[in-house]
């Protein structure tokens, strides 16, 4: 589950506050003593208990702010996305919202360096490779642009939508390209899900890319350049 604050507020003014918040409940298809529950809990945490029966509109800017980001947790969301979510928030409330997300964040120092790793090596090969598409074009203009097809493949992975969602070709092919095990690896070590296989392949591919676009650039460099 994914939860999303935005710059401006989202709540509906002509509800209350507890009513905001069992709305996003129900749309999450919570329990009713679920929703309940999770709604007393979240006006608690950001201290909107005794305004809770009073109209959004009636609120200030800081406890619309307060009640908006209530309601992102209100689904207890595995991933968070902020825009600026304590613009207006007095300091106790800011210093809330910041223990919250430091709460959640779960993710071990071993894990950050891990999936810091993978995405520098997975970097290194890369560059390797536009290094040696570069050396293969035949104009400045082309050398600039030929790297440029390797964007794609980021989106042709598991980056934006997971594979087993894909159209068969395309899932096929997204399963096998080197994109997808480099995002479900670092997503498994920052998210705490399954890894499986995906490390390992991450670091195959990697390591055959350099290794090829290595040999490739040497030799491209190294050519006769009145035969080139």
């Amino acid at each position: 589950m994914i939860g999303v604050t935005g710059q401006y507020s989202a709540t509906d003014k002509l509800l209350t506050g507890r009513e905001n918040l069992m709305l996003m409940a129900d749309l999450y298809h919570l329990a009713r003593a679920r929703a309940r529950a999770r709604t007393e809990e979240l006006l608690e945490r950001f201290g909107l208990t005794e305004a809770a029966g009073k109209l959004v509109a009636t609120y200030s800017g800081g406890m619309q702010r307060k009640l908006d980001l209530a309601m992102t947790l209100v689904s207890d969301p595995r991933i968070i996305f902020l825009d600026e979510p304590t613009t207006g928030l007095d300091p106790r409330s800011r210093r809330t919202m910041w223990q919250i997300v430091e709460d959640r964040a779960t993710t071990s120092a071993a894990n950050w360096l891990a999936a810091a790793a993978i995405l520098v090596l997975f970097a290194f090969a890369l560059t390797w490779l536009s290094v040696a598409l570069g050396l293969a074009a035949k104009t400045v203009e082309s050398a600039s642009n030929a790297p440029t097809p390797l964007t794609i493949l980021a989106f042709l992975g598991s980056g934006f939508v997971l594979t087993p969602s894909m159209p068969t070709a395309i899932r096929w092919f997204a399963e096998y390209q080197p994109f997808t095990p480099v995002i479900d690896t670092v997503r498994g070590l920052l998210t705490g899900g399954p890894i499986g296989h995906n490390a390992i392949l991450a670091i195959a591919w990697s390591l055959a890319i350099t290794v090829g676009s290595f040999l490739w650039a040497r030799t491209l460099f190294s050519r006769d350049p009145v035969r080139a």
